[in-house]
């Protein structure tokens, strides 16, 4: 699963969903960080900080 594959599956998944509908500063970090990704504007590293924080696991490979 490629970067944008896993920021897509964590966006889509319900309880991302369920944390960016709460009125308060921990929803608001969620629906900036949809709003950042959708506008281009989210950077690699928040994006792999994120996806670590949510339980997900990053392998780098070089390219064949």
């Amino acid at each position: 699963m490629t970067l944008q594959e896993a920021i897509e599956h964590l966006i889509n998944s319900e309880g991302f969903k369920n944390m960016a509908k709460q009125k308060n500063s921990t929803g608001s970090k969620y629906r900036m960080f949809i709003n950042r990704h959708k506008s281009g504007e989210l950077k690699n590293g928040a994006a792999v900080d994120f996806l670590i924080e949510h339980g997900y696991k990053i392998e780098v490979r070089k390219p064949k």
